[in-house]
């Protein structure tokens, strides 16, 4: 029988990340039950997830490029993309933003704090799974960034220069998204725009994710296994520490983060849309014991009031409709609550 867990300590969200960023310790409130320890030492390479060059699309090579995506969802859900259009002055301005945040004091990161309810946004300490218990072993600034009458910057640093990297950062990834669901919806034998039709307005999420060394890797996870919400999600690694994995066939596959990529992921509203053809994978965020990783994921999400539904052309005597979500519902389903601040949070 496994020794009991000590009972979480009361510690206020600074100190929590002050003692993470330290990590020469694992408080309580981040220890998982060993049922849910995970596999840290994988031997499974993740050669076989698809490095696809976008800049096929624009010539005679667009129908192998498409082709290589649609295998790619069809098989992984997953793939990473080069050649991706992305300004690269504009990823380095914001990485540049990134590390400037991160090299701050944790009272000084976010002086707003957290904005609590369901459309939350701000700086903190990593969400709790209600099936472990346990926080994820990481600080993380969540930003609501389009429609931009959702950006609350009373909890974002009060630096012009992170404000207008952020602005322009992600309208790349919108430019970037979209381009991803045209993509996909010609490979479905649909009309270009039709997924991004099917989902309605874009409500863009952004989440800048900061995993420090953890001294214990086997008893503490960066982000426990889930699937994202919305779209699609884009996620672009500041370095090339391998701490993502993918769930394929009941076992968990490293994502080997290529240089200046970004990793690309099907995400639920996107399966409903489909009809099930592309699904939303499981996935998980391990820690290592001697270097930080730091990642920034752009999510594709929709309106809380849009309704999505397979789309008609997808439904057949074969393959029944599956059945339709109202984004809201679904979110607060699979919404998260720290056990903290009382905060609601859409992982």
């Amino acid at each position: 029988m496994a020794p009991a867990m000590p009972p979480p300590v009361k510690l206020s969200e600074s100190d929590l990340v002050e003692k993470i960023s330290k990590g020469d310790e694992i408080p309580a409130n981040f220890i998982l039950p060993v049922e849910h320890r995970p596999e840290v030492c994988l031997t499974r390479s993740s050669d076989e997830i698809p490095v696809v060059d976008l800049a096929g699309l624009d010539g005679d090579k667009r129908e192998e490029v498409l082709s290589v995506i649609h295998k790619a969802c069809l098989e992984w859900g997953f793939f990473q993309v080069v050649n991706h259009g992305v300004d690269p002055s504009v990823q380095q301005y914001m990485k540049d933003q990134v590390e400037e945040f991160l090299a701050l004091p944790v009272h000084e990161r976010a002086p707003g704090g957290i904005r609590k309810g369901v459309a939350s946004q701000g700086y903190g300490t990593g969400y709790v799974k209600p099936d472990t218990g346990a926080r994820d072993w990481r600080d993380y600034f969540l930003l609501r960034t389009y429609p931009e009458s959702m950006r609350d910057y009373e909890t974002w640093p009060n630096r012009d220069s992170f404000r207008d990297a952020i602005s322009k950062y992600t309208l790349e990834m919108k430019k970037l998204a979209e381009k991803l669901l045209e993509c996909l919806s010609i490979n479905l034998g649909l009309a270009p725009n039709a997924l991004k039709d099917a989902l309605g307005e874009l409500h863009q999420d952004l989440l800048i994710n900061h995993y420090p060394p953890c001294p214990n890797p086997s008893v503490a996870i960066g982000a426990n296994k889930h699937t994202d919400l919305g779209g699609v999600t884009c996620l672009w690694q500041l370095d090339d520490v391998v701490g993502l994995q993918v769930l394929k066939d009941g076992e968990w596959y490293p994502v080997h983060p290529k240089p200046g990529a970004y990793i690309i992921n099907v995400a639920d509203m996107v399966e409903v849309a489909s009809n099930g053809i592309y699904k939303s994978i499981q996935h998980r965020a391990v820690v290592n014991p001697a270097k930080r990783r730091v990642s920034i994921a752009a999510f594709y999400d929709l309106h809380p009031d849009a309704v999505v539904k397979p789309i008609p052309e997808l439904v057949s005597e074969e393959r029944p409709a599956c059945p339709a979500v109202r984004f809201g519902d679904h979110a607060m389903k699979l919404a998260i609550e720290t056990d903290k601040v009382g905060l609601k949070v859409v992982n």
